[in-house]
């Protein structure tokens, strides 16, 4: 019973360290959790602003394969030398920009390619 009565003695002599100690586990536990919030919070920027990049490299290189695929159609009874170089040109730029176009346009427009350099042959 002594010993109890100690030990509480002992307790109210500590009290102030006590509730610092206790003061200083819940300001920890609040900051850790603040700081994965905050983390979440910039990961999401991170990753919106990647996409948003993502896009704005498609659109262009959609654009780009509209000019490309235009110029193709206008040309297509030109001199073969030109033809020659213009296909080249779209393979070049396929092969660069292939990863930016979508699954569809991709296809097609390696289609396009194909079906121009074999024009003359068809005709």
């Amino acid at each position: 019973m002594e010993l109890i009565k100690d030990f509480i003695s002992l307790l109210k002599d500590f009290q102030g360290i006590i509730g610092i100690l206790i003061g200083l586990w819940f300001g920890s536990r609040k900051f850790k959790k603040e700081l994965k919030q905050k983390d979440r919070i910039t990961e999401n920027e991170r990753i919106d602003k990647y996409r948003l990049s993502a896009i704005n490299e498609r659109l262009a290189a959609h654009q780009k394969a509209f000019e490309i695929w235009y110029n193709l159609s206008l040309s297509i009874h030109s001199d073969e030398n030109i033809k020659i170089k213009m296909t080249e040109d779209a393979r070049q730029f396929w092969i660069t920009n292939c990863l930016y176009l979508t699954p569809k346009c991709r296809k097609v427009f390696d289609d396009l390619i194909f079906e121009f350099g074999m024009y003359r042959n068809y005709r």
